[in-house]
């Protein structure tokens, strides 16, 4: 793996970390993106210890006038050089309360951290430290499924889905993006689990269909989109809770849903427009790609 590891960014990391005999890891979509032979301009670093003092030093070498981002509350710093965004957090564990999407945080150690991770293939990581650099650290076997071409969470997706909803949709867009597919028990979960997609604000409902929309792997309405992304029980779900629709209505009227979700991606939809349908008024939905 070190052949992914030429930019001077990961050189400097390692160096400190030999200093400090600290560890760090490249982690998440750029390895999942190098592997695919995918271009990525993020760099996430895992850490044992204090992401922000981590960022700190690599930014304090790198650049001449260092300007580091930090979120005290997150445990998160960042800062870009030469048109990469470098992000680095400690290593952590997270629990969830079932009304809400935001974890709690405690430190963890690195399994931890991959643990919480949505789905295997971005819970892959690859060692930063100088008698380890560019060791592959693969808990889940995520190499596997990125051979197969598979979306698979690294928990229960009971678990997973159940702790974080918005994951739904991720994989959704992962699967379009990439072309892969989905596990059956995945989707099944999505099933399970989708009435817990309300706890989810509209503004990242939204954002996730931008992703998944507007991606020229999934261009919408210039080429048919991936079966992955018509089929998909998480699309229908969250195209339920935009436009206020019961479920079951898309579930049932496959036609009605796609042009449902075409009048939400251009914009043409109005107060109104779905109350037929929901038994209240729909809600004004041209927000979403405004």
């Amino acid at each position: 793996m070190k052949e992914y590891l030429n930019n001077i960014i990961f050189k400097t990391i390692s160096q400190i970390l030999g200093e400090r005999d600290q560890q760090a890891f490249v982690i998440g979509g750029f390895v999942r993106d190098k592997l695919l032979g995918r271009p990525s301009k993020d760099i996430d670093v895992v850490t044992l210890g204090s992401g922000i003092e981590l960022a700190q030093e690599v930014a304090r070498r790198l650049l001449k006038n260092p300007k580091v981002s930090t979120y005290k509350n997150f445990g998160t710093a960042m800062f870009r050089y030469r048109g990469v965004d470098v992000e680095f957090v400690g290593a952590r564990k997270e629990s969830y309360n079932r009304n809400s999407r935001k974890p709690v945080v405690e430190n963890g150690t690195l399994e931890d951290d991959q643990r919480r991770r949505d789905f295997t293939i971005n819970a892959l990581a690859i060692d930063l430290h100088p008698d380890r650099f560019g060791q592959l650290v693969d808990p889940f076997d995520g190499i596997e499924d990125l051979k197969n071409q598979i979306i698979r969470t690294p928990l229960d997706p009971d678990t997973t889905y159940s702790d974080d909803p918005l994951r739904m949709l991720r994989a959704i867009r992962f699967a379009s993006q990439l072309g892969f597919r989905i596990t059956d028990e995945s989707l099944d979960s999505i099933v399970r689990n989708r009435e817990r997609i309300r706890i989810i604000s509209m503004e990242r409902v939204s954002e996730e269909f931008r992703k998944q929309i507007l991606d020229p792997a999934t261009t919408f309405l210039t080429r048919p989109l991936p079966p992955a992304f018509l089929g998909s029980p998480a699309t229908r779900v969250a195209s339920a809770v935009v436009t206020d629709v019961p479920y079951p209505v898309f579930e049932r009227n496959e036609e009605l849903w796609l042009k449902t979700l075409s009048q939400v991606v251009l914009g043409k939809t109005e107060r109104g427009d779905f109350a037929d349908l929901s038994g209240s008024a729909g809600r004004r939905t041209d927000w979403l790609f405004g």
